[in-house]
């Protein structure tokens, strides 16, 4: 099932060359969702490695979303469900990390966002349009804070991508909106700024309510570009 490890002890690495067999075999299908992992003793005798490195092994694979690890009697390393947010957290640090401008997140905002709006019109349900209705509302509530409204209008962007049921792009939008908040939170938009993209959002969420997939890419194409324009405003 496994190659053992020639010279755990000497290899710096070892962990992480465990790591890799058995996240070869979750990727591979060899291993599916739920499936119990052995014991950490019997991994590492077939490791031919301490306990110790063992569990440096199913560290890093814990950090990579791919088994959760459970305590008690009927506990141990099981292979995880598929999860985007691990993905979305991985590149919101690197792109704070990078220094990611506001420039350059409308940049990627203006070629991604417009096509998960036309996705959100072709594939929203019912469900999908009562929880964006009510965010709008939330949004444009006067007696709301500016700042809770602003969050509101983020979380609308994160809705929109939810709808289209595409993993890579929940993971995208979610780290673009990730950074996005942190540039929000320094802004201090006005009250007025807030409200026009409350209205944005609005008919937007008219287009996909008509399956108006030409008119919700056009609206969110407009939106995003415009949003750049407040943010670099000297007085918003």
């Amino acid at each position: 099932m496994f190659e053992p490890s020639p010279e755990p002890k000497a290899h710096v690495g070892v962990a992480d060359g465990i790591a890799q067999q058995i996240k070869a075999r979750i990727l591979s299908g060899a291993l599916a969702v739920g499936v119990r992992l052995p014991p950490e003793r019997e991994l590492a005798r077939t490791f031919n490695v301490s306990p110790i490195v063992l569990r440096q092994a199913l560290h890093v694979l814990k950090a990579e979303g791919l088994i959760v690890i459970k305590r008690g009697a009927t506990g141990g390393a099981f292979v995880a469900a598929p999860d985007h947010s691990v993905v979305s957290d991985t590149l919101s640090t690197f792109l704070r990390l990078r220094g990611t401008t506001i420039e350059q997140l409308s940049e990627a905002r203006l070629i991604i966002e417009p096509g998960v709006a036309e996705l959100a019109a072709e594939r929203r349900t019912d469900e999908h349009i009562a929880a964006l209705r009510k965010n709008v509302a939330a949004s444009i509530d006067p007696a709301r804070s500016v700042v809770a409204r602003s969050f509101d209008n983020v979380q609308f962007h994160r809705y929109l991508a939810d709808i289209t049921g595409n993993s890579v792009l929940i993971a995208a939008v979610n780290s673009i909106m990730d950074n996005f908040v942190v540039d929000l939170e320094r802004a201090r938009l006005r009250d007025s700024v807030t409200s026009t993209i409350s209205c944005d959002h609005g008919l937007i969420l008219e287009a996909i309510c008509d399956c108006d997939k030409v008119s919700a890419r056009k609206l969110m194409c407009s939106h995003v570009a415009n949003i750049e324009v407040n943010f670099n405003r000297k007085d918003s």
